[in-house]
C-alpha cells in the first residue's frame, strides 16, 4: 500500500492530492502508530509552507530540495489557523533570509513532529522555541553591537510590569520589524502543543514563556528615550502589558480582557488629550 501511495505521489496526475485531502489525517496517525514504517509514511505527508505563503502543500522531501545546503533543521510553526501563523513575528527573520517554514494548522501536526523528531537526519524544529538555531547573518547585515540608548532600562521595567506572566524579558535576535514576540523555553512544548494540552485537560498549566523585544523597533526606541525620566515608568510598564497582550492575541488567545480593554481606553484618552491640547 505504501509503495502504491508513493507511486501516486510521484505522478502529477496520480490522484495523490485528492487522496491526501481525504486521508491525510490517517497518514499522520500512522506516524505514531507504525514506527517501523514511520520514515516511509513521513514522505507522504503534505503541509502548507512559506514557500507559497500557505497557498500550496509541500512534502518534506521537496522542502529539503529547496533548503540551503548549510541549513540543518527543518523549520515549522504551528497555530490555530493559517492566518494567525502567517502574521507571527517569529517568521520575520526567516522571511528576510528566504528560509522556508512549514505551517502546521492541523492539531495533530504537532504530535507528528514531536513523534518524528527528525526526517532524513534533519531535526524538526519549531521556530517559536527559545534557542532556535538561526542561519548566520551576512557581514553587511549584522546588527550594531551596542543596543539603542535605554534598552537595559526598558527591559527592567518590562520585567517589573509582567512579573510571573513571563519567564523572562530579553533582547531578540529573531525580530526585524515587530516590537516583540513570545517564545518557549528551551526543551518546552511548542505554543500549539500547550494549547492542545489545555483543551484536553483544563487543569494543564502552560509553561511560562519568554518575551523578546526588538531594540531597533521604533516603539521600543521611543520607550528607551523616555526611560531616563522616571516619571514615564508607569507608562512604559503599561506598554509592556499591552505588548504582551498583543503577542498573545496574534496567537489566538485573549489574555486578561478586562485589563486589556481598560488599558487601551486609557491610551486613547491620553492621546486624545494631547491632541486636543495641540489644537487649543
Amino acid at each position: 500500500m505504501l509503495d502504491k501511495l508513493n507511486q501516486m505521489a510521484d505522478q502529477p496526475a496520480g490522484g495523490f492530492e485528492k487522496f491526501h485531502e481525504q486521508f491525510g489525517g490517517i497518514l499522520r496517525e500512522g506516524v505514531a502508530s507504525d514506527p517501523p514504517n514511520r520514515e516511509r509514511i513521513a514522505k507522504l505527508l503534505r503541509f502548507p509552507s512559506s514557500h507559497s505563503d500557505g497557498a500550496e502543500l509541500t512534502s518534506l522531501a521537496e522542502y529539503l530540495k529547496r533548503a540551503n545546503p548549510d541549513q540543518k533543521p527543518i523549520y515549522y510553526l504551528g497555530g490555530p489557523n493559517l492566518a494567525s501563523i502567517k502574521t507571527s513575528p517569529n517568521l520575520e527573520i526567516f522571511r528576510r533570509r528566504g528560509i522556508e517554514v512549514l505551517f502546521l494548522t492541523d492539531p495533530i501536526d504537532e504530535f507528528v513532529m514531536s513523534t518524528m523528531q527528525t526526517f532524513e537526519g534533519r531535526p524538526l524544529t519549531s521556530i517559536d522555541s527559545e534557542n532556535v538555531e538561526l542561519p548566520e547573518l551576512d557581514e553587511e547585515k549584522k546588527p550594531d553591537e551596542e543596543p539603542p540608548v535605554g534598552t537595559t532600562r526598558v527591559l527592567e521595567l518590562f520585567r517589573s510590569a509582567l512579573g510571573d506572566r513571563v519567564k523572562d524579558v530579553r533582547e531578540s535576535r529573531r525580530l526585524t520589524d515587530s516590537p516583540c514576540c513570545l517564545v518557549n523555553a528551551d526543551g518546552g512544548l511548542s505554543s500549539q502543543m500547550q494549547r492542545l494540552m489545555k483543551m484536553a485537560n483544563q487543569d494543564f498549566m502552560p509553561a511560562s514563556r519568554i518575551l523578546e523585544i526588538n531594540p531597533s523597533a521604533p516603539l521600543i526606541r521611543r520607550l528607551g528615550s523616555l526611560s531616563s525620566n522616571r516619571d514615564h515608568d508607569d507608562f512604559i510598564k503599561s506598554c509592556a502589558l499591552q505588548l504582551w497582550s498583543n503577542a498573545l492575541i496574534l496567537e489566538g488567545t485573549i489574555p486578561e480582557p478586562e485589563s486589556m480593554v481598560a488599558r487601551g481606553q486609557s491610551f486613547m484618552e491620553e492621546a486624545a488629550q494631547k491632541r486636543s491640547t495641540i489644537i487649543i
